[in-house]
């Protein structure tokens, strides 16, 4: 008797689980393969700055932090005891990403926790900035990306293309009137096998690399081993990017800073 696509079932479950098999650990070989890649890029000369150290050490937030914290330390910001924000007149930005807080903050802005995500009181997490900012550092070898921005992500597209092989198959099947149970089972555990995988890959979240790591540590040794250079202006940034809004020297304002920025 004919079956279709000249196949029978046992032999179509037979050959789709060897393909699905195959496809699973293409994606996870290509998603591993391409983030131990990193350990093969060549030396970085470029010195991290407070941004890139800000991100490597605590994320999207920390980079919040640093920016309001410059802001504040150098009178363009105002905050009162009950963490509410408010841009100076005439305040001006001396880069992109205070430029971009400053808009943030506009004319009022109440600090809230940080989310467990990492996201921030004024959302630096979903800007092209902070895209930007990530990739530049994966280049570099100091970031691993995560969520969409994984290193091989697209691969989970080999599985969803057995998803619709296999769903093509169960709709010639129901056209044929052939007994789809074999199918269906193959397709259920195709379909499962993808969803498991694009959500191990969409919840993945970025991590520095041993590089980032050590680039981190080197600069809060460094401030810590001289408490003294916290309060200078220059290394006010970097201080508060290692070690968050408790490196703010005025210790009135750090409490607020911190207080009112805690995990929610």
């Amino acid at each position: 008797m004919d079956a279709p696509w000249g196949i029978g079932g046992w032999q179509f479950l037979g050959l789709y689980s060897i393909a699905l098999s195959l496809a699973v650990a293409l994606v996870i070989l290509v998603v591993v393969g391409k983030q131990r890649s990193v350990d093969k890029l060549p030396a970085d000369v470029q010195r991290l700055g407070h941004w890139e150290l800000a991100l490597l050490a605590g994320g999207p937030s920390r980079v919040e932090e640093v920016a309001i914290g410059v802001l504040v330390a150098t009178g363009r910001v105002r905050v009162d005891h009950h963490g509410v924000l408010r841009q100076q007149p005439g305040a001006q930005a001396a880069d992109p990403v205070e430029q971009w807080a400053l808009w943030a903050i506009g004319h009022g802005h109440r600090l809230h926790g940080r989310k467990a995500d990492g996201s921030g009181s004024l959302g630096f997490a979903t800007t092209s900035l902070r895209r930007d900012l990530a990739a530049d550092l994966a280049r570099r070898g100091h970031l691993l990306l995560g969520g969409r921005e994984t290193p091989g992500y697209n691969a989970h597209w080999l599985v969803g293309a057995l998803v619709v092989v296999g769903t093509a198959r169960l709709i010639t099947e129901l056209d044929w009137q052939w007994r789809v149970e074999l199918t269906l089972m193959a397709l259920t555990v195709a379909a499962a096998a993808w969803g498991a995988l694009v959500a191990m890959l969409r919840t993945r979240a970025p991590r520095p690399t041993e590089r980032g790591e050590r680039g981190v540590a080197a600069v809060r040794d460094r401030v810590r081993r001289v408490p003294d250079l916290w309060a200078e202006s220059a290394w006010l940034p970097a201080a508060i990017a290692v070690d968050g809004f408790p490196a703010y020297p005025d210790l009135a304002v750090a409490e607020v800073l911190v207080v009112n920025t805690r995990h929610i």
